[in-house]
């Protein structure tokens, strides 16, 4: 080894001292040094308010449940009586089985938070009747607030409140949830409306015999809705939902996107319309209506584009009355239907119409122009009936237009 390296060595090693390390023995046992969580968020029994139901909450704080709970007939759970509580149930449950009709489960005038538990009671929903054996309400809550992660079944009104309800179910009720926003929800087996709300729903499924997902004015994505009797969902605008509904699948009081109504009902009702998607506007959606009359698959009162539209029926009722797709303007879609593939008001570009059996019916029927569309009617002859036609051909039928372009025979 080269004698420099080594001498490097040893001064290296002569100049390392070695240090004590200080004593070896703790000083004392171990002690906790995390909070526990009554530290950060002193919280409260409830049973210590009272020695049976109704429960009173007349103090802001943190509460929670440590056992299950039972109501007598007529009785209240818990009534919240004070600004910024916090209720847990902590996986536990109200319960009242009681026959008669009785009041709350949780009832409070002022927001709170309401979280991770159960209620139960013994009401049913049975083909739009409801039978209330036990709690009226669930939840009755007003003012704001949330409820998260509850489980609420036999309940006229599963949960009502003015408030965000998340991750939430409820079954055999007469209106499932009612909120202002219901995210992550499900309700199911109600009598009238499975879901209602004032703002927003989302990720959720409502099933009533009247409508699954209702609001007037609302904002509905990525929902599941089912109406027994009516209309699966009910919004201002709706995104990327299925709706199925014996009178309407999807009504949009605006824009219906990347969605799929279906009206299922088969039997015809004289006077009574049905559509797959009823809206302002569908955007890259479909419909599809399975009624014998006045029945359409898609009917927009603006614009259809990227979509398809269906309604076929044996029957022959009407000239406009069971359409694949109405609306003022279309584009890239396609419309199957008995009477007309396609009623456009306005213009029609890029689409694709067929008609049924019927003797005055149209593929594609257009008071204004239609640019590079296809019709089909394979039975009366009538593929594309428009204003002006331009670059337009035909599956089977003829092509009537006063002013026909770029090759449309």
């Amino acid at each position: 080894m080269n004698h420099s390296i080594i001498h490097l060595f040893l001064f290296v090693g002569t100049i390392v001292p070695l240090s004590a390390q200080g004593p070896l023995t703790p000083p004392g046992a171990p002690a906790p040094t995390m909070k526990t969580l009554d530290q950060i968020e002193p919280r409260i029994d409830v049973l210590t308010l009272g020695t049976e139901p109704p429960y009173t909450i007349t103090e802001s704080g943190s509460y929670y449940l440590s056992r299950n709970i039972t109501t007598t007939s007529d009785q209240r759970g818990i009534t919240i009586a004070a600004d910024n509580v916090t209720l847990d149930l902590n996986g536990f449950t109200i319960s009242s089985p009681f026959g008669g009709e009785t009041a709350s489960a949780i009832y409070s005038l002022q927001p709170a938070v309401i979280r991770n538990g159960f209620i139960k009671s013994n009401g049913v929903a049975t083909n739009g009747t409801y039978s209330v054996s036990g709690f009226l309400n669930g939840i009755y809550m007003l003012g704001g607030g949330s409820v998260t992660d509850l489980i609420v079944e036999g309940c006229a009104k599963g949960i009502y409140a003015d408030a965000t309800i998340t991750r939430c179910q409820v079954k055999n009720a007469e209106t499932g949830i009612t909120a202002q926003t219901a995210i992550q929800c499900v309700a199911k087996d109600c009598s009238i409306n499975g879901i209602s709300f004032t703002k927003r729903c989302s990720e959720s499924m409502g099933a009533g015999f009247q409508h699954g997902i209702f609001s007037a004015s609302g904002e509905i994505d990525q929902c599941v809705g089912t109406g027994t009797t009516n209309t699966g969902i009910y919004g201002n605008n709706v995104s990327h939902s299925t709706g199925t509904g014996a009178i309407i699948g999807i009504y949009a009081i605006n824009n219906v996107s990347e969605s799929t109504g279906t009206s299922n009902r088969l039997d015809y009702i004289p006077g009574e319309k049905q559509y797959g998607i009823k809206c302002k506007n569908a955007i890259s959606s479909t419909g599809i209506a399975a009624g014998d009359a006045y029945s359409t698959g898609i009917h927009a009162t603006d614009n259809v584009s990227n979509s398809s539209g269906t309604c076929t029926s044996a029957l022959d009722l009407d000239s406009n009355g069971i359409v694949g797709i109405s609306c003022s303007n279309a584009s890239n879609s396609q419309g199957i239907g008995t009477n007309r593939g396609i009623r456009a008001f306005g213009n029609a570009s890029n689409c694709y119409g067929k008609a049924g059996s019927y003797l005055d019916g149209r593929g594609i029927h257009v008071d204004g122009t239609a640019n590079y569309c296809r019709g089909d009617h394979r039975i009366y002859n009538v593929a594309i009936d428009a204003g002006i036609a331009i670059g337009c051909t035909s599956a089977q039928g003829d092509i009537q237009s006063a002013s026909k372009h770029l090759g449309t025979p």
